[in-house]
């Protein structure tokens, strides 16, 4: 086995500058350029691999772009970005070659750890198997159609997205190991959030929030939004709670002493002021 491996408006909680800062993905493990291969490993027989290189390309694009010119450069690439995203479980398995290699998506180291294990174990696997993790694309494509079209108020359309990604098949199903899994759900929520369904996005917080291992940065955004969701269905104590425990992880959060504020407020003159969607390049606050 080879491992190739509020009188004021609100602010609402934005992953903008998580990809301006952070970025989407990490560096290919080991991309193939293998000839198209029609392949059976449960549970579906597809055509794969040209496929896998061309959407890692075109999000390297976007991801470029995104750098020098901001969310807006996502605009000119949305077509490639919603036509790979609609191919995407289609297109989306291990694929057995002739030689015993199996090429794998995964998504973060994580996956590129755990996920060969599991195929060479499943029955069938073999010692002998040549494993290659690919860098899987597809949830980042969902990603950056899902934070442009909640950038420029295309709602529907984010949720419409991010729900495609959460749904796309995993090599390790039912484990919450995806590297862009909690950018996802966050973004996610956000959408919900814009459409006004408090307790859907209040749902998804929570389940984000039980993703393993979370790193600190996404526990407090989430923790922030769950408490803007409580706000909004009035839960004033729990929204002024989740606030709190934000601050754990990340302490005088502008955005959290904010809406704690602003919580007090409510308590005394119950007045909501509107949610505003707040992107690095806003202007500043007076």
């Amino acid at each position: 086995m080879t491992f190739l491996s509020p009188p004021l408006p609100r602010m609402k909680p934005c992953l903008a500058f998580a990809i301006l800062a952070f970025g989407l993905l990490f560096a290919p493990l080991r991309s193939t350029a293998a000839e198209e291969t029609t392949v059976n490993v449960a549970p579906l027989t597809v055509k794969l691999l040209p496929y896998w290189k061309k959407t890692q390309t075109i999000v390297a694009a976007v991801r470029a772009d995104v750098n020098k010119g901001g969310l807006q450069a996502i605009g000119s690439h949305v077509a490639e970005l919603e036509e790979a995203l609609a191919a995407a479980d289609k297109r989306f398995a291990a694929a057995r070659q002739a030689d015993n290699t199996i090429a794998i998506l995964v998504d973060g180291q994580t996956e590129s750890v755990k996920a060969p294990l599991r195929y060479v174990l499943a029955p069938g696997g073999k010692t002998s198997d040549r494993i290659i993790a690919v860098n899987n694309p597809y949830p980042s494509a969902a990603l950056l159609l899902g934070t442009y079209y909640n950038e420029i108020g295309r709602v529907p359309d984010a949720l419409r997205v991010l729900d495609a990604g959460l749904a796309l098949p995993s090599p390790l199903p039912g484990e919450l190991l995806g590297e862009t899994l909690p950018n996802l759900t966050t973004e996610r929520a956000i959408a919900l959030i814009g459409l006004k369904r408090f307790g859907e996005a209040l749902v998804a917080y929570d389940g984000g929030l039980r993703i393993p291992n979370l790193d600190n940065k996404y526990r407090g955004r989430m923790l922030r939004g769950r408490g803007l969701a409580l706000t909004e269905l009035g839960r004033l104590d729990e929204a002024e709670k989740s606030y709190r425990d934000s601050l754990v992880t990340d302490p005088n959060n502008p955005i959290a002493m904010r809406e704690l504020d602003y919580i007090a407020r409510l308590r005394k003159n119950p007045t909501k002021a509107p949610i505003e969607l707040v992107t690095p390049n806003s202007p500043a606050r007076k």
